[in-house]
Order: C-alpha cells, then structure tokens, then sequence
C-alpha cells in the first residue's frame, strides 16, 4: 500500500508530539510511506493545491492529510487506512479549540446525522487535518480543475478553494469534501477515534483575588 502522507506546516516546525505519532507508522509492514511538507505557505488552500499537485505526480494510490497540530496514534492511522481502500475518503473528527466539546460535521442532509451499519458517520464535510482519500476519486477534480503559477514557478493545480454561500464563508477543507460528495464519495468518519488538537491557551488570574493557601 502506497500513501502519501500530507503535512501543511507554514512555520516549518512540528510538535515532538507528532513527530512521535510519524516515527510510530515506520514499521508498519506493507506500508510504503512518503510524506510532502509545504512550508512557509500562509494560506491554507494554497498550501494544500501545492501538496495535491505533487501528488498526483507521484506513484501513490492514497494522500493521507495530517495537519501540524494534530495529534494521534498509530492505531487512528491504521483505523482509517483499514477503511479507506473499501470508502474511499475516511476521516477521524477532532475538537474545535473551544473551552466546550464541539465537532463540525455538516451531516449529508444539513440536519440530521446519518450512519452506516458498520458505526461510520456520514458527512459532506469536516476539517480535513486527519483524512485520507484515494487517489482514484481525485482524478475528476484534478481534470476540471484550473492551473495557476505558484511564486516559485511552479504549475500548481486549483482544487482548494474557498467561497461564501448563503451568507457563510465555506472553508477549503469543507468545499473540497462538498465537491466529492457531488462525484458520488461520501466522506465517512470513524467515530472511535480519538484525536488531540493541540493550540495555545492563555491562563490570567489576578493575585489580588486569590487566597493564600
């Protein structure tokens, strides 16, 4: 099994956490792993046409998308490769940074969550920091998609995009799961796993209204 793994990473550094989580897939056996890392890439559909279009140029059957500042084990990235070769475009659903438990998963419907027999949740669209597709139902985006000349040179595909729909800005990730929806892919997510989505908190409690202890 061929996969690219694809990190969009604008600062050029990752956690340790998750270079610990990448060492774990080497000794996965039948796995050939290659990984793509855009770096110093500000925006994040432009960062993902870049990593998408040297994919397509590679010989792997499966992209696997890991944002730098997600975390997971290997038994989530072997869960999800378990699934994708049957679904075709799996997902495991993290946390929005908030103090409250909230996932954004736009159910097939808009409304009501729907699932498969075997536990998966069915979307249309989530944060895409920790999916993975098979190279096979990309190839309709990539032949109706426009190409455009990066600052460096390059030609660079655009699939990632972003746009406002009935008053709502619509991410690149959720366009991108949207666009495979209407190809005929539902994006399934695996409900059991379970991911960290690291970010920065500031803690300010004033001294005065705090008791000696």
């Amino acid at each position: 099994m061929k996969v690219s793994i694809a990190i969009p990473c604008y600062s050029g550094s990752i956690s340790i956490e998750l270079a610990l989580s990448l060492m774990g897939l080497v000794p996965i056996n039948g796995l050939e792993l290659s990984i793509i890392v855009e770096q110093g890439n500000s925006l994040p559909m432009t960062a993902r046409n870049s990593i998408i279009s040297q994919f397509m140029q590679m010989d792997s059957d499966y992209i696997f998308w890991i944002d730098d500042d997600v975390i997971f084990t290997v038994e989530d990235f072997v869960k999800i490769l378990d699934s994708v070769v049957e679904k075709k475009s799996v997902a495991g659903a993290y946390c929005a940074k908030l103090d409250e438990p909230t996932f954004y998963i736009r159910p097939i419907d808009g409304k009501n969550q729907t699932y498969t027999e075997d536990g998966f949740m069915e979307t249309k669209g989530l944060g895409m920091g920790f999916s993975c597709q098979a190279k096979e139902i990309l190839k309709p985006l990539v032949d109706s998609a426009e190409i455009y000349e990066d600052r460096l040179g390059n030609k660079v595909l655009s699939i990632f995009r972003t746009k406002v729909e009935h008053g709502q800005f619509v991410g690149e990730d959720y366009l991108f799961f949207e666009e495979l929806y209407q190809l005929g892919h539902i994006t399934y997510v695996d409900p059991s796993i379970k991911l960290k989505h690291v970010g920065r908190k500031m803690y300010s409690h004033p001294l005065s209204n705090t008791k000696e202890k």
